[in-house]
């Protein structure tokens, strides 16, 4: 997929301060941590998962638009997250419309969706559940 426009999360501003508490938060993890003897994630890197969950949310609309087109918005989303110790990732974001569910693989230097990893018509999804 090219590049998918600027959302209103990144034109705001958001996507800095997001980005700043990720790394905020892994300096905590390893300034902290290790003496506590504490493995995992913690509070403070959990605090800037929702500001890109937001943001990834945005993009799987504009994703999706673009697959699809616009006569078929999505509908809901949902973003993947696993825990790296000192931080998170997502690279996997599921895009759900009227008729299709679409799996998004995310980018994960530019964070952007890239990839349809899977594609199905929204009644085949819950057939197979």
């Amino acid at each position: 997929m090219p590049d998918l426009p600027k959302t209103a999360f990144e034109k705001s501003g958001r996507l800095e301060l997001a980005r700043a508490d990720r790394r905020q938060g892994q300096r905590h993890f390893w300034g902290f941590a290790p003496l506590l003897g504490l493995i995992g994630l913690s509070p403070v890197n959990r605090r800037g998962f929702g500001d890109y969950r937001t943001w990834t949310i945005e993009q799987l609309a504009l994703a999706t638009a673009y697959v699809l087109g616009p006569d078929e918005p999505m509908l809901a989303g949902e973003v993947s997250s696993y825990d790296m110790w000192d931080a998170w990732a997502r690279d996997l974001a599921v895009a759900v419309t009227a008729a299709h569910v679409l799996v998004f693989r995310i980018d994960s230097v530019e964070g952007q969706p890239r990839w349809i990893t899977l594609a199905g018509r929204a009644t085949e999804a819950v057939a197979g559940a």
